[in-house]
Formats: structure tokens, sequence, C-alpha cells
């Protein structure tokens, strides 16, 4: 915002000089609004209207305000409840459906937690919500973050990096054992993929982000840069089957979500994320949600979860209850734009104001004392 100059009040023995001087302080006053109209606004990680919008949407899906039904549209998902409450968190609002989704996933915690990518997840809302990682339900998630890695989390490079990701969050050594396991599912491009389907879009973005976590680790450096190099190449500059349109987005089964993840690792590593972001935003539906598939014409809770945290300025490194990512404007803040708005109609009135106190001033000195 453009801060209107300061003005001070001076004594009825005003000089030529001072009088020029006040004639010089209003023509500026006057001109603030011309400055306030050509300063650049600063550049928000996405319209905080869109973020709200979405999360709104999102915060209706939850059933008696507790859980998401899952992929078959019938069973209460713990997976999706918990993503759908981390993207509430990322954006600063539905604190109920927060508190209460939070309550029924600690409930299905020892049901739920079965090996380390599983316990990762729940890790990871226990740290976002600051609720007790050790004692989690009656589960003690730090040390199921540290069990030996199963058959279905060896290969998983999705799971693996989310064990990354709490490990970190959680301040636990992440084991050589985790990382190796993590890079052997890399290829030479720098995607991420299983050995069954090949290269997976999404779990290239969320290995990306976990291991740009490892900050001091050169090894885990080496391969992040490697997957948000893919990560930037691999956009959809022509049309395909994955690919209907050209844009800064990804050519997946579901790209809304995709672009989430995605913009969440590429903002960690510095990139620029904004013709991501804005095209993300574009995909966002009438009702405030966002679609698994383009053109698909309605909302999908699980791809609007991935949407709002990747546009809210948080990741899944660092949302929290506690803390407000700097990159985003809290949710009641009008943004930049309404800024310099309030700062143009105050700077006009002050401008007016300066402009005749000095004309009446000029009047009255010009009259002569009155009797």
């Amino acid at each position: 915002m453009t801060a209107a100059p300061r003005t001070s009040k001076e004594g009825p023995g005003m000089t030529l000089r001072t009088k020029a001087a006040a004639v010089a302080l209003a023509a500026g006053l006057l001109m603030a609004p011309m400055a306030a109209i050509v300063t650049p606004a600063a550049s928000y990680g996405a319209p905080d209207e869109a973020v709200t919008r979405a999360a709104d949407w999102l915060g209706q899906q939850f059933t008696d305000g507790q859980y998401l039904i899952g992929f078959d549209g019938l069973t209460p998902d713990p997976t999706y409840t918990i993503d759908g409450t981390l993207a509430l968190v990322s954006a600063s609002t539905q604190a109920e459906t927060v508190d209460s989704a939070v309550a029924w996933v600690t409930s299905q915690a020892a049901g739920f937690v079965t090996n380390p990518a599983s316990a990762a997840r729940v890790a990871i809302l226990a740290d976002a919500v600051g609720a007790d990682v050790l004692n989690f339900g009656g589960v003690d998630l730090v040390a199921q973050l540290q069990a030996p890695l199963d058959e279905s989390t060896f290969a998983n490079p999705y799971g693996l990096a989310m064990l990354v990701i709490a490990l970190e969050r959680t301040d636990t050594a992440v084991p050589q054992s985790v990382l190796d396991a993590l890079l052997a599912t890399q290829d030479a491009q720098g995607a991420f993929g299983f050995p069954e389907f090949g290269v997976d879009i999404d779990s290239t973005a969320l290995a990306a982000l976990a291991l740009g976590s490892l900050k001091d680790n050169e090894q885990a450096s080496q391969a992040n840069q490697k997957a948000v190099d893919w990560l930037v190449a691999n956009q959809c500059t022509q049309t395909s089957q994955m690919c209907p349109t050209t844009g800064a987005y990804w050519g997946s089964y579901s790209p809304a979500n995709t672009a989430g993840l995605a913009i969440q690792a590429l903002r960690q590593a510095g990139v620029d994320v904004s013709a991501q972001v804005d095209w993300l935003v574009g995909q966002q539906q009438p009702d405030g949600g966002f679609p698994a598939a383009i053109g698909a014409g309605y909302s999908d809770a699980y791809a609007t979860a991935q949407a709002t945290l990747g546009l809210s300025g948080a990741d899944l490194t660092n949302v929290s209850k506690t803390t407000v990512d700097a990159s985003a404007p809290p949710a009641s803040d009008p943004g930049p734009a309404a800024g310099n708005q309030t700062g143009l109609i105050v700077a006009v009135a002050v401008g007016v104001v300066a402009i005749g106190v000095v004309v009446y001033y000029l009047r009255v000195r010009r009259r002569g004392p009155q009797a």
C-alpha cells in the first residue's frame, strides 16, 4: 500500500518559504493517489477468494462435519479425511470442521495405522494441529514411522515421500534405508514412479517436496533438483490424450489434484508458479470446488483438497494451525489491491483538506486582521 505523506502543523507566522512548502505538500498529497494507482501490487500464491471458496465448498462435503466419503462413494475414508482437513487448515478456515475431523481421525487411528506410510499421513495431520504424535488415539506415531518398511511401502514413492515429510515434521531422523528406497523409485530423467505403472506425476511432485525438506543432504538435494526440472519440463506444452489443451499444468487423470501437489514442490524450490496458479484457479467451479478431470463439470472432494493446499501458499512440510504462511494474506485481509484503493481514497481526502487549509490561510493573510 502506498502510504500517505505525513502532514505537520505550522504556526501563524509562516514565511514565504514555508507557504511554498505547504503548497508543495498539498500538491504532493494530491498526486499520491496517482502513485497508488501505478504501484504494483504484491504477488501472492493465489487469489485469497479462490482459497476461501474452495475451503467453504470442501467443508460442506464432510459428512456430519466429521469425515469425507472415499472413492467408493459409501465408506468413510481416513485418507480423504486427512487430506481434506489439511486443506482446511491451510486455508485458516472451517475451524469447527477441522476439530471434528481431527477427533474422528483420532478415533480411527488404531485401525488405520498399519505401516509407516499410513502412520506418516496421520502424523502430518497430528503435527499440523498440535496434537500429541506420541499418543494419538492411543498410537505412538513416531514409533510407527520408525517401523521396518513393509512390501506395500518399499516401492511406493508416494508413501515413502509422505514418510520422509512426517519424519522431518516430528524431528525424527530419516534413516538412510528410507531415503535409499525413495531414490530407487526415481528414473534417470528425474521422475518417480511405480514398478508396475511407470512414471507417476503426483509421486514425482510429492517426492520433490519431501527431498526438498532435507536441506543438509546433498544426495537428496540433487534428486530434488532433477525432479523439479522434470516437473518444469513436462507440462502440457502440446495437446495429447492427457493434455486436451496446452497450458501450465500436467497431463494426469486428475490435473487439478496434480497441479496442487506440483505447485507445492515448485514453490518450495523457488520456481515462479504464477502461471500454474492461474491455470489452477481457472479450473475452479462455480460452487468453489475443483473437478477431478478437465471439463468434468462437477467438483471432487479429493481434487479440491489437493488444489486448495497448493493454492494456499502452504505445503505438507509446513502447513499448521499455529503459523500463517507469509506468502498469502489471511482470509480477512482484503489484499494489496483493496489496500491500494483505500490508500487512494485517504490520499485524496487528505490532499483536498490540505489544499483547503493553505488556500484559507493565504486568503486570511491577504485580507489582514479582522475587527
